[in-house]
């Protein structure tokens, strides 16, 4: 996203929030020695520590039933879908 806004000519000093509803991927974004149950991953995949590392994104956790990302991501039943819609200011 900041890529894009960047493209627009809209620059931000701040982190990038990412709001993480998996305690385990939380765990892994801070801490890189956490990788021990991970070797099945290709080191690619942790291009997330360096951003985390340089203050792009700051990772939180979120509990899975606040999570709007799941609305981009999986089927979701009706009060679901109106509580993402709603957080994400998507009127219909």
């Amino acid at each position: 996203m900041c890529n894009i806004l960047e493209e627009i000519g809209f620059t931000s000093k701040l982190p990038s929030p990412l709001r993480i509803d998996n305690q385990s991927a939380l765990s892994v974004t801070k801490n890189p020695e956490h990788h021990g149950q991970m070797k099945q991953l290709d080191l690619s995949f942790f291009w997330l520590r360096d951003v985390v590392d340089k203050k792009q994104i700051l990772p939180s956790h979120i509990a899975g039933a606040e999570q709007v990302a799941d609305l981009l991501t999986k089927a979701l039943p009706l009060p679901k879908v109106q509580f993402c819609r709603q957080r994400m200011g998507i009127i219909a």
